[in-house]
């Protein structure tokens, strides 16, 4: 054997197997430290210094051997440019702010994105027209419902923006970086009334966005019942907002909440179906045009359904394995989701704060790294069987912790429910396919409907049994995020210690499992259990007193309050405190006096009060009140003269819109 060839290795380290790890790491260190603060000007340092190491290491490697032996440091200057990308990336991806000041007091010219209807209200995502792209994006909200718009439409409203904020209410999620994530700094609420259409503009996402509307407003048109209605929307058109709030709880409970959200699960259904019904193509010697048919529509549903990570993830996935199809090259899937996952951060870097990409990625990549194939049992019942079974159980432990600490929930019976439904979930699909192409040509089947309906009734029976069993779900879990990496860690070594047999890695899961009991024990010891908490809301002014795991709420301006709704909006206080017992009932040492409770030291001025700053005063002083509170739920125009009157005479206030809930805890 010559010299030149001696030094051929056998690549075995992870690295080598999946070289786009090299890339991907550094490239999300760099978008979490830009998100976390870290300088600009650091991405051009680490660049140059990148760009320079690698000049330098390719002129200090002339010859082969010296290449060989120097081969390992090139991954330093790859670390370094990847590094320095992902900080650029981050920062180039965020909102530019404007000039409120600017903005304020006269007429606006906005295009709408997006709009969500509610009972009596809109939300509206609009983009500021005359402004640069990239250009932060307005969360229009409405006193009533104008059913004409749709995305594209350009509006005329009145000035009197604000920057997003959070309620500040304990342990509620951070809203205002939840809509930065998605462009969004800025809010208004207006009335319906003052929203003047001006005009419609045209592109891509418009169309889209027409196509599915129309779409949705054919099947809501035919002859299926409401519930299979707004499952086929779901499924088909990406739309899962017409759900009603007990199916998503029962899917959730039950574990087979991806069913309800496009993922990689239903492309690979709608890439199958694709697949069989151009098979005529492969009879004809067109097996590359089958291929490119197939992508090609494959991509058109991305775009579609509006491109959600977890769609786009599964696309180029099947990108990848198509390509390696077409030009006889083997790929790895572990790859294909690398290079996806690059891609999605590249274009979408706030994506790696979506949970549902969290979720997708932990997922998909337990899979492809745990699962084994089940391709030599002899039965396919039984492979399917035993490899639903595996999956199921892998993909419950991956994302334990993200549950946990996202919705405060797990499910136990995943495993159960995905048996029994996802055999039916293709058939249901492609019939929901049917009906849809269907509708779109004016045509209806009764023996579809009939289909559609009779799988509808059976994911809905078998959900609802499982979610009603009282071992199916725990509820009311608090974790930290620090308990979430330290299970992540914990299953690494778990897997290294088993699938390598390093003893060493026995005891790091060892020591790891240690400290996250002793973590846990230190959140639950330093908890307190008794308090008092003035929510801040936009529609009420909730008031709990909560003691050892039970809780009183009182609404003393809303006679209609949603408590579900509101266990929902809080379930990560509710956990945190371990309050397992909630109830509605009145305040016994609070009054409410002219819109004002009166609670201890607070006096809490509510949207019923409509007396002026004097009213007040004479509050201020009696019965050991010390502060006025302004609730969140005073419309915009009283709370701006409230505010106005009390800077006016000196008196010291506390507003929820601006500074938040107030708790006490004891």
């Amino acid at each position: 054997m010559s010299h030149g060839t001696s030094h051929v290795s056998n690549p075995t380290s992870f690295l080598s197997r999946f070289p786009v790890l090299r890339i991907l790491l550094p490239f999300v260190l760099g978008v979490v430290l830009s998100r976390y603060g870290v300088p600009g000007w650091l991405s051009l340092i680490l660049a140059s210094l990148g760009v320079l190491g690698y000049v330098a290491l390719l002129a200090l490697s002339r010859s082969p051997d010296r290449r060989y032996a120097m081969r390992p440091l090139f991954v330093v200057p790859v670390f370094l440019v990847a590094l320095s990308l992902g900080l650029a990336t981050e920062r180039l991806h965020r909102p530019t702010p404007l000039d409120v000041s600017s903005l304020n007091g006269r007429e606006l010219t906005v295009r709408v994105n997006d709009v969500t209807y509610s009972d009596f209200s809109m939300s509206i995502d609009a983009s500021f027209c005359g402004q640069p792209h990239g250009v932060s994006h307005l969360l229009l909200t409405t006193r009533g419902c104008d059913y004409t718009l749709r995305a594209g439409d350009v509006l005329s409203i009145p000035g009197c923006i604000e920057e997003v904020t959070n309620n500040g209410n304990p342990d509620e999620i951070d809203y205002r970086q939840y809509l930065a994530d998605k462009g969004i700094v800025y809010c208004e609420h207006i009335d319906v009334r003052e929203i003047r259409k001006t005009g419609h503009t045209h592109h891509l996402a418009s169309h889209m966005s027409d196509i599915r509307r129309q779409l949705q407003s054919l099947i809501f048109a035919s002859k299926l019942s409401p519930p299979v209605q707004n499952f086929v929307v779901a499924l088909i058109v990406g739309n899962k907002r017409f759900l009603d709030d007990s199916t998503r709880e029962s899917f959730s409970q039950a574990g087979v909440a991806h069913v309800l959200a496009l993922s990689g699960l239903h492309m690979g259904i709608i890439t199958l179906l694709l697949w069989w019904l151009l098979l005529p193509l492969d009879y004809c010697g067109h097996r590359k045009l089958r291929l490119v048919v197939t992508l090609v529509a494959v991509m058109a549903f991305v775009w579609f359904t509006g491109a959600s990570p977890s769609v786009v993830r599964a696309a180029i996935m099947v990108a990848f394995s198509f390509a390696g199809l077409m030009f006889f090259r083997r790929n790895h899937p572990l790859n294909a989701l690398f290079v996806a996952i690059l891609l999605i951060l590249f274009f979408m870097p706030q994506s790696l704060w979506s949970v549902g990409f969290q979720l997708s990625v932990v997922t998909v990549s337990a899979i492809l790294l745990l699962v084994p194939s089940f391709a030599t049992l002899r039965s396919r019942l039984l492979a399917y069987v035993v490899g639903t079974v595996v999956t199921s159980a892998v993909c419950m432990m991956t994302t334990m912790a993200l549950t946990a600490y996202y919705f405060h929930s797990i499910s136990l019976l995943s495993v159960i429910a995905n048996l029994l439904l996802l055999p039916l979930l293709p058939v249901f699909m492609v019939l929901a396919a049917v009906f849809v192409v269907l509708c779109a040509f004016g045509l209806e089947w009764s023996l579809v409907n009939t289909l559609l309906t009779w799988c509808h009734s059976i994911f809905t029976q078998i959900t609802q049994w499982l979610a009603g069993l009282s071992f199916s779900h725990v509820d009311n879990i608090y974790v930290t995020a620090f308990a979430v990496w330290a299970y992540f860690v914990l299953l690494l070594l778990v897997w290294l210690w088993i699938g390598r047999r390093k003893r060493r890695a026995g005891l790091l899961a060892l020591a790891v499992l240690l400290v996250m009991i002793a973590h846990s024990w230190w959140v639950s010891a330093s908890t307190p259990r008794s308090g008092l908490v003035l929510f801040n809301t936009y529609n009420a002014t909730p008031i709990m007193r909560f003691d050892n795991h039970h809780a009183r709420l009182w609404i003393p301006d809303n006679d209609d309050y949603d408590l579900t709704a509101f266990k929902r909006q809080h379930v990560g206080f509710l956990a945190h405190y371990g309050i397992t017992s909630l109830e509605m009932e009145d305040h016994p040492t609070a009054t409410l006096d002219h819109g004002c409770v009166h609670l201890g030291e607070y006096v809490i001025v509510t949207r019923r009060f409509r007396k002026h700053v004097d009213k007040l005063q004479e509050f201020l002083g009696t019965k050991g009140v010390k502060q006025i509170v302004l609730s969140g739920d005073i419309y915009y125009k009283d709370l701006a003269r409230l505010t106005g009157e009390l800077d006016s005479v000196g008196l010291p206030y506390h507003s929820m819109k601006r500074d938040g809930a107030i708790a006490e805890y004891k």
